[in-house]
């Protein structure tokens, strides 16, 4: 079978062309055995000022004997010269596809506005057109749609955005924009810019061209300045024609972004409680039963440092001096609420040492101390369970961790274990749960929550947990039913299977939390288990955060079903713990707007 391909040539309205050849025969020279159809009659061109071109081809049906050697097409316009016709051609493939392509030029002398243009095309055997193929002349419609596209009378020119105040994300809210008389082959395009912290943005286009989507990025709301929380924003639409974008190439609107703040309510509290000293992330501010006080350490001077013994009930704070040198650290501070005694440790690079303290209330400089030195220098995380003291420990440069468990009565060490040691362990923190112990190992690619059985460190057991690696997440809390490290993931024993740790639902988060980079928006606390069954959580916005911490207390069932969430009082800068005291009471601790350490007491909703 032959393809023939013919080329045309054009001389203002006419145009003829000359064909290929091919073999066999069976048509006079009337066409009689032939036809020729178009398979359409109406052609949608769109070419406008912005867009003054456009190419179309016209499928058509042909049969002709394929001894025709040639072809000739002829093609009139209702416009006469006038017309956008230009660069036409023929292709014939006989019992294939076959069209007739042209493109279309915008005539400088166009009607203006949208109108039709009439083509006649004539197929003929003969140069002179004495013989036409059957279905020969035929008229094409062409539809020319010279409007330009605009922005819709429809758009929304205001917006009101609602967020958080202390969603500390920026986000991105698309503004849509409908297009009207756009079509595929245009090529307008929409941006937008608005005040001073907006540059030009291109809009993305849908496939039909019907809708742009702006994408505009709003900044937090607590970085945002007093005006522009007020004013909003006033965004600049254009729907653009050519490279440059003004005047008339294009169509432009305005549009209003303005800005609500959602508040958290404040949970009700007593006046903060100053406690004796500046507030350090080293104070280790506990509370006792026993003396139904908070126990701390504190500063009465710029030298000295020493224990603090504060009643919950306001009396007068009873300090003890401890006198460390200054290479020292002080660390967790325990308290046995059955005899009284208080236990607490003291490091430095190659030593450290518990100390277990006999309080004289009534005179604290008689106050007994007893020191037992351990071989565990600047342990990373202490645990005190019962009568023992276990010790975590790492050292990356010689590769060197472990757990040590001491009996705090005698000093002596009883178990270690050096078996997790790797140059990948770069902290391990504890925390207990029904008895047993378990250890957040914080490795160079992983978190691993490792479990030992009633307090045995030196049998892990096979069953462990691992998540992605956060350095800041792994140091773990507990309740007395689950399990929970900084960033607020949950762990509790499997149901149906004690013998496993699984993963729960984390602490409830605001919808603008991002999961993916959770160390960075939230720092949990502290967490309690109420008798009334509800779990208390106190967070702040970041761990490192000095003077722009926003403190929280949420409330809420194990499920999450049930979620009341709240901002801590403003006075209190810094949430650093909560705290339990016989009655009931709920306090929290941490720095005041002034920077001193306090407690604070709340009530909580009824």
């Amino acid at each position: 079978m032959k393809n023939l391909v013919l080329t045309l040539f054009s001389v203002l309205l006419v145009v003829s062309c000359g064909g290929g050849s091919g073999s066999g025969g069976g048509a006079d020279n009337n066409g009689s055995s032939s036809v020729i159809l178009p398979l359409q009659s109406e052609i949608d061109l769109y070419v406008t000022t912005e867009n003054r071109y456009a190419s179309f081809n016209l499928p058509i049906e042909v049969s002709i004997p394929e001894s025709t050697s040639e072809v000739y097409l002829y093609v009139g316009s209702n416009f006469g010269s006038s017309s956008g016709i230009s660069n036409l051609s023929l292709s014939i493939v006989l019992g294939g596809e076959s069209n007739v392509s042209f493109d279309y030029y915008l005539p400088e002398s166009n009607p203006g506005g949208d109108y039709k243009e009439v083509l006649t095309l004539y197929f003929c055997y003969d140069e002179n057109c004495n013989s036409t193929i059957e279905g020969s002349p035929f008229d094409i419609t062409l539809n020319v749609n010279t409007t330009l596209p605009t922005i819709s009378s429809n758009t929304i020119r205001s917006y009101t955005v609602k967020r958080r105040i202390d969603d500390p994300t920026e986000m991105v809210f698309d503004i849509k924009i409908p297009i009207e008389n756009s079509h595929r082959s245009s090529n307008s395009y929409v941006e937008f810019s608005g005040d001073a912290s907006f540059s030009v943005i291109q809009c993305p286009l849908n496939s039909d061209r019907t809708e742009a989507t702006c994408p505009v990025t709003i900044e937090s709301l607590n970085t945002m300045s007093y005006y522009t929380m007020d004013q909003g924003y006033t965004l600049s639409v254009n729907l653009c024609y050519s490279d440059y974008c003004y005047g008339s190439n294009s169509d432009n609107i305005l549009i209003s972004v303005m800005f609500e703040s959602e508040q958290l309510s404040t949970i009700s509290s007593e006046l903060p409680k100053a406690l004796v000293g500046r507030y350090d992330e080293d104070n280790h501010l506990t509370y006792s039963r026993f003396y139904n006080a908070f126990i701390y350490y504190g500063s009465s001077s710029e030298t000295s440092r020493n224990l603090m013994i504060k009643p919950v009930s306001g009396g007068e704070t009873v300090i003890i001096p401890l006198r460390p040198s200054i290479f020292e650290k002080l660390g967790k501070i325990h308290v046995d609420d059955i005899s009284g005694q208080i236990y607490y440790l003291r490091s430095s690079n190659d030593r450290s040492a518990l100390y277990k303290l006999t309080p004289d209330l009534d005179s604290p400089q008689e106050s007994i101390t007893i020191e037992y030195i351990n071989s565990v220098p600047s342990p990373s995380d202490a645990l005190f369970i019962n009568d023992s003291l276990f010790l975590s420990s790492t050292n990356q440069l010689y590769s060197d961790s472990h757990l040590t468990e001491i009996n705090i009565s005698t000093g002596n060490e009883i178990k270690s274990n050096s078996e997790i040691s790797t140059s990948e362990v770069r902290r391990i923190s504890l925390t207990s749960l029904d008895g047993d112990i378990f250890s957040g190992i914080t490795e160079s690619n992983k978190n691993t929550i490792a479990r030992f059985r009633e307090g045995n460190i030196e049998a892990q057991d096979i069953n462990s947990i691992e998540y992605p690696y956060s350095y800041e997440c792994n140091e773990l809390l507990s309740t007395e039913d689950i399990i929970l490290n900084r960033c607020g993931r949950r762990f509790e024993k499997d149901s149906s299977n004690n013998d496993i740790m699984i993963e729960i639902e984390p602490i409830p988060r605001p919808s603008w939390f991002n999961h993916e980079h959770e160390e960075e928006n939230r720092f949990l606390v502290s967490a309690l288990k109420m008798d009334f069954g509800n779990y208390i959580y106190v967070e702040r916005s970041r761990k490192d955060c000095v003077d722009d911490c926003v403190n929280y207390l949420t409330i809420a069932n194990k499920n999450n079903s049930e979620v009341q969430e709240f901002f801590l009082p403003s006075s209190l800068s810094i949430a650093s713990g909560l705290h339990v005291d016989k009655d009931g009471s709920l306090w929290v601790s941490g720095k005041s707007s002034l920077g001193y350490l306090v407690a604070q007491k709340l009530m909580l909703p009824q």
